[in-house]
């Protein structure tokens, strides 16, 4: 039972860090709500069967 509680409030504790702002991996620049990468799905990035 102890061990659940640490395990628990440890869950807590990391889910209440602040996170780091998504960046691009090339450009670095910030992700804004506004990106239209956002609206990509995956079938998006598979290649048409031939």
């Amino acid at each position: 039972m102890r061990y659940l509680l640490i395990l628990l409030s440890f869950g807590v504790l990391v889910g209440c860090m602040e996170k780091k702002p998504e960046v691009y991996p090339v450009t670095h620049e910030t992700c804004g709500p506004e990106d239209p990468v956002k609206d990509v799905d995956v079938i998006d990035c598979v290649p048409a069967a031939i």
